[in-house]
């Protein structure tokens, strides 16, 4: 039995928001780290990747992202500790590292919850 009817409306506008949170991030941590780009490349590069493997329904893009959103959640909140200076970004990648992790995981904890009240 499918648990995960082929055509959802939620989990493509999940799968949207997904994409735009990942672009939003690598934007963020762009603007962020703009003067190394070493930096940029680190933190920014796999975001945009995951988006638009996110976007194009590639299997297990959504693990990898939600995988990739807990480091970033990590990161975010020490540089929301370690530089004060910086704390509008590292709050702007906190939440939107939150929001991946939801979406990522949104549908997945609607079938638990439908199961449980079988």
């Amino acid at each position: 039995m499918n648990d995960f009817p082929q055509f959802n409306p939620l989990r493509n506008v999940l799968r949207i928001a997904t994409s735009f949170s990942l672009l939003a991030v690598a934007v963020t941590f762009y603007m962020w780290m703009k003067p190394d780009m070493g930096a940029v490349a680190a933190f920014s590069l796999p975001a945009v990747v995951i988006a638009v493997l996110v976007f194009l329904r590639w299997g297990p893009a959504n693990l990898i992202a939600g995988i990739f959103a807990l480091g970033w959640f990590a990161y975010g909140v020490m540089m929301l500790y370690a530089e004060p200076d910086h704390w509008i970004a590292a709050l702007i990648v906190t939440v939107l590292s939150i929001d991946i992790v939801l979406a990522v995981s949104w549908v997945g904890l609607q079938v638990r919850k439908a199961k449980r009240n079988l």
